[in-house]
């Protein structure tokens, strides 16, 4: 996947995985579901068609039941997939194959199909294909064909095919409906596919008034839910999809920067207007990351730099009262967080190799730096202990950092695609989002172990929480949940 993204610099490859391992249970669901639709389907056919229509009953059949199925969903692509798929089942099924290998023209003919389609010959078509080898190593193909038995391999490639192409949002939908822990609710969305106005990257929780800010690349502006009626206000500020937004809880302000603009903006939440907004510069490509350090005051914009320019700092901080530049350091972040006690911005990298730093916010000196997992994600600080807590989605795990000195305590097990984190500092619980299993797992930070985990749906992002209320508030590519992260 990694060889992938880089060659053709698309995401198009990490999407389709994401869809792929997210709808896993769905799929298997579906499979045994259209395995066992085919194998009674076959069965009544042996029983009540002639033979010499059989085969076409059933292709025809395949097609029409594919294309019924999935047209409104993939249009013509719906007819191939079904053309191919009732294809595969009738070649492998075929009672024809023994006398066509003996042929000297047709054997020739399937010696050439075999080996030009070398490693697709073999996948599509496993019972020809054994039937083959066996004749290439000097076995007879059996003169009697196996009666119902020769229906198992195609019946299992066809129903693999049609779960493998079958659109992510239908499966996610259905798995939604069937999975979803009864703890969880919608409060925003859903819909399933890509870059939908439900597509949510960063959310604010203010629990004076109870209401959620959230920005993305769903909405070009500032939006407000209230999650108890589900109401959603639009603000009307102009956020160029920005896909990260802090807030700072003293002075009730909110602040993002719209690169289009090539402004750092600050929105009041009482009043849900514009109170200030500064110039950010010159600043690289990529997304901007949004911190805000309340010990050192200042606010905080950083490109994820994801083309380096030269000469061009990527993190900027600004003093929050003024949003006077204070300084600006040459690092590119692929994610940042602050100390909320200290002074201290911690950055690591997700596309890139690069370690853990921490660095001093008023002097912009580095302080310390160790090595992390390859594609680290989003980080939290816990403050009781002096850890920081990053999030490594491919080795299912939190890694866990001294705060100052950033030397590597033990890191414990979490969800695989661990992502989104939260913390609950009153109770001690830490809650991690998975983007690929759909699951929220709270782990008590005492013990380090999972005391539970809820299946809400696919592609998690961010994690606000309520601790009064004992909520949490669950982001997407698809929509937004709460989530009773106590029950």
């Amino acid at each position: 996947m990694d060889f992938l993204e880089t060659t053709t610099g698309s995401l198009g490859f990490m999407t389709r995985l994401i869809g792929v391992i997210s709808t896993v249970w769905e799929r298997a669901l579906l499979f045994v579901l259209i395995v066992l639709a085919l194998g009674a389907v076959i069965f009544l056919f042996s029983r009540f068609l002639p033979k010499r229509i059989r085969s076409l009953a059933l292709f025809v059949l395949v097609v029409g039941g594919v294309s019924w199925a999935l047209y409104p969903w993939t249009g013509r692509d719906a007819v191939v997939l079904g053309v191919v798929s009732g294809g595969v089942l009738i070649a492998n099924s075929g009672a024809f194959w023994a006398q066509y290998l003996r042929k000297p023209v047709s054997g020739r003919l399937i010696d050439a199909v075999m080996i030009c389609a070398v490693g697709l010959a073999e996948i599509l078509l496993p019972r020809p294909y054994y039937l083959w080898i066996r004749c290439k190593l000097g076995s007879d193909a059996p003169r009697k064909e196996p009666g119902f038995g020769r229906y198992i391999p195609g019946v299992v490639v066809a129903s693999a095919l049609i779960v493998a192409f079958f659109p992510f949002p239908r499966l996610a939908e259905i798995g939604q409906n069937l999975f979803m822990s009864p703890q969880a609710k919608v409060i925003f969305g859903p819909r399933f596919g890509i870059y939908t106005k439900y597509d949510i990257a960063s959310m604010v929780f203010d629990p004076v008034s109870g209401q959620l800010f959230l920005c993305g690349n769903g909405t070009n502006t500032l939006l407000v839910l209230l999650p108890e009626t589900q109401e959603v206000s639009d603000t009307g500020i102009i956020t160029d999809k920005t896909q990260f937004c802090v807030f700072d809880p003293d002075r009730r302000q909110i602040s993002f920067a719209n690169r289009a603009a090539g402004k750092l903006i600050l929105v009041d939440v009482e009043s849900r207007k514009v109170v200030s907004e500064r110039a950010l510069g010159s600043v690289p490509s990529g997304e901007i990351i949004m911190g805000y350090n309340p010990s050192a005051d200042v606010l905080i914009a950083a490109s994820e730099a994801a083309e380096r320019v030269e000469d061009v700092d990527s993190v900027q901080i600004f003093d929050a009262n003024s949003l006077a530049r204070k300084l600006t350091l040459d690092v590119d972040p692929g994610n940042l967080i602050t100390h909320p006690l200290k002074p201290i911005m911690y950055v690591n990298f997700f596309f890139r190799d690069e370690g853990v730093h921490a660095f001093d916010l008023s002097s912009g000196e580095l302080l310390a730096s160790t090595p992390s997992d390859d594609r680290s994600d989003r980080s939290t600080v816990d403050v009781t202990r002096e850890e920081l807590l990053v999030t490594s989605p491919v080795h299912a795990r939190i890694q866990v950092f001294d705060t100052t000195t950033l030397t590597p305590k033990n890191s414990f097990p979490t969800v695989f695609g661990a992502r989104g984190l939260a913390l609950d500092a009153e109770r001690d619980l830490l809650l991690v989002g998975s983007i690929l299993t759909n699951q929220v797992d709270v782990i008590d930070l005492k013990t380090r172990k999972s005391l539970r985990r809820y299946r809400l749906g696919p592609w998690l992002r961010d994690i606000v929480i309520d601790p009064k209320s004992g909520m949490a508030y669950v982001s997407s590519r698809f929509g937004v949940y709460q989530l009773k992260y106590l029950e």
